[in-house]
């Protein structure tokens, strides 16, 4: 027999001016022991789902119940008092503060006559990062973490205030898969140990349908699918991403796509590459080539693509189209087309600034004066980018209205509309875009690779690199372990060197 929701959606809508409506009329029960997967496309309304339960915004109409009351959340505070707790996608964490002490933010103001010493503090952050794999240390500062440790510690502060609903809102997307199949576990133990009713928002079908005990699916902010996960298949889900079946198939994952021969032209030399957590690396990528880094957290990616971009200090040699890259600033980098785009929109993108001026950024940077003076060439390109890249808003509206896929589109596209020769240098770009806008962001890989581009690119997705690589890099503690070149690019090869040689995934 079910047990009565904790929380309840009650026909409730969201609209925003001037006439968007993210919500259609949603009503949904959240039961405590069951983990819920949220699917949806970008701009589905799974993200306004979580933040009107999170105290963030308010329905238009229709009711949020908890226990069977309605409640209004004004603010998050009020939805901690509630019991609700969140870790989000885009992680509110300050930088220049330790892993514990941004576990215990705003907490004391929640505790009447509550003393929290450092002590405690730490004892509580180390007893509940022992249920999380590999978390960071409570010293750590959380300005050196990877995104995937900063999302570590977002669940841990979550978990601090031991609540009774937890919302996830793609709070795995820069994992691993095995790190994401290890925190679905984790989310699976805490719903039956500690009657935890979860909201497990993400945009990985299989890890939704492996991870969840139900699976619920939005479409243009109406609810189409609420069904058991056992009951539930992946062609059904996708179905419902897609538009219906006769989309189906321009969004599944292609096989072998990529057959390129090198293009003769511009080439990245990387020779003897030293920076942080890197050790004297050297690789070429040649023009219309796509060629991937994949592994561990701490493998060394990362900061591998920051020095190439200039974003990071590095010593030894890098050589774009003929020029010595090494002592160059980012700016001037960008004039060689040089350009650097990552799954953190927080960093990529000006969030207060209209979705037209964020395009317009990256000329700004290549051609200042021309930048300015050709305001109106700019809107259009704009309008142009949002039409044919499928963005849900429009040019002229804050950036900050759109989803977060949305928002990753515009930065991928502003990116590999540059020109040519270009070298993209991809950080986990399609980080929680579901799986429709990943298809039009591979399309653009591929389309930016057909022309000449020099592509390189990190992915937490093997199946990502997979579907658009010529070659991977396999990393492990700064160094390159193994180079894989298709046809022998695999999941089950990709995480087999991973873990040792051992293919673990068939």
């Amino acid at each position: 027999m079910l047990t009565a929701p904790i929380l309840q959606f009650d026909a409730v809508v969201k609209t925003y001016p001037p006439n968007i409506r993210a919500l259609r009329g949603v009503t949904l029960g959240i039961r405590a022991g069951e983990v819920t997967a949220l699917l949806g496309a970008n701009g589905a309304g799974k993200s306004t789902l979580a933040r009107i339960v999170t105290g963030v915004e308010q329905p238009t109409s229709g009711s949020l119940l908890i226990d069977g009351k309605p409640v209004r959340l004004w603010r998050p505070s009020d939805a901690n008092r509630m019991g609700i707790a969140a870790v989000h996608q885009e992680l509110p964490l300050l930088p220049n503060l330790t892993a514990v002490e941004n576990t215990t933010l705003g907490q004391t103001s929640q505790r009447f006559f509550a003393i929290w010493t450092a002590t405690a503090a730490r004892r509580r952050y180390i007893e509940l990062a022992r249920g999380i794999p590999n978390a960071p240390p409570p010293d750590v500062l959380v300005g050196t973490l990877s995104v995937a440790q900063r999302q570590k510690v977002a669940f841990i502060r979550a978990l601090s205030t031991s609540p009774r609903a937890l919302v996830v809102d793609e709070g795995t997307s820069s994992l691993s898969i095995e790190e994401r199949q290890e925190m679905q576990a984790v989310l699976r133990r805490l719903a039956a140990e500690r009657r935890l009713a979860v909201i497990y928002i993400t945009h990985f079908i299989a890890d939704a349908l492996a991870g969840s005990d139900r699976i619920v699916a939005l479409r243009d902010g109406a609810l189409m699918l609420d069904k058991p996960s056992s009951q539930t298949r992946y062609a059904d889900v996708l179905e419902i991403l897609g538009g219906g079946p006769r989309n189906v198939g321009q969004h599944a994952r292609p096989e072998a796509m990529m057959t390129a021969q090198p293009a003769a032209g511009a080439r990245l030399d990387v020779e003897g590459l030293n920076c942080e957590g890197v050790a004297a690396m050297s690789f070429s990528v040649n023009a219309g080539e796509c060629v991937g880094l994949y592994g561990p957290p701490g493998c060394g990616a990362n900061e591998t693509l920051r020095a190439i971009a200039g974003l990071a200090p590095h010593q030894g040699s890098l050589r774009w189209n003929g020029a010595e890259l090494q002592g160059m600033a980012t700016p001037k980098r960008v004039r060689r087309n040089v350009v650097y785009c990552n799954g953190d929109r927080a960093k990529n993108l000006v969030l207060q600034w209209t979705v037209g001026r964020n395009i317009g950024l990256l000329y700004l940077f290549r051609q200042p004066l021309l930048a300015l003076a050709a305001r109106r060439s700019a809107q259009a390109r704009a309008r142009a980018i949002v039409r044919d890249f499928g963005v849900v808003g429009n040019a002229d509206e804050p950036i900050r209205n759109l989803s977060g896929g949305n928002q990753q589109k515009v930065a991928v596209a502003r990116a590999v509309s540059v020109g040519t020769p270009m070298l993209l240098i991809g950080d986990d770009p399609t980080r929680g875009v579901d799986i429709v806008g990943r298809s039009h962001i591979h399309a653009l890989v591929r389309e930016a690779t057909a022309k000449g581009a020099a592509i390189l690119l990190y992915s937490t997705d093997p199946e990502e690199l997979v579907t658009l690589c010529d070659r991977v890099l396999v990393l492990r503690d700064g160094t390159i372990i193994q180079q894989l070149q298709r046809p022998n690019v695999s999941v089950s090869a990709l995480e087999g060197e991973v873990q040792g040689g051992r293919h673990a995934r068939a």
